[in-house]
């Protein structure tokens, strides 16, 4: 990713204040990627690779790739906020620090009982 606005963010920024200006810092995004954005997955035999609106992926510019990112980031807060996708979505994006499960089936339905534990 670039140097640019967004690095600020991930170096620990203010996050409420962030989040207040939302909108005043997506708004150049907003406008110079269009949606739907088509991204194409290739993967199989010796065949692998991404591209964004029929861009590959590998002459796709850090600045491209950090307004990607954003707008990324903007279309799953609208499928958060339409009830299609959910924060967990997100949260499971991540690799995990820890996971546990139990050692036998429930004797009741013989399921396991898992635990993942995040820290983000």
């Amino acid at each position: 990713m670039s140097a640019g606005k967004g690095s600020a963010l991930r170096k620990g920024a203010n996050l409420p204040s962030y989040w207040e200006n939302y909108d005043k810092i997506f708004s150049k995004t907003k406008k110079t990627i269009t949606s739907p954005m088509k991204i194409i997955k290739t993967d199989g035999c010796t065949a692998y690779g991404w591209t964004f609106d029929g861009k590959d992926l590998q002459e796709i510019s850090p600045e491209q790739q950090e307004q990607i990112f954003v707008f990324l980031c903007l279309r799953l807060n609208e499928q958060i906020k339409n009830g299609c996708r959910s924060l967990t979505d997100l949260v499971e994006v991540f690799p995990y620090d820890d996971f546990e499960s139990d050692e036998y089936p429930c004797n009741q339905c013989g399921d396991y009982v898992s635990t993942t534990t995040w820290k983000i």
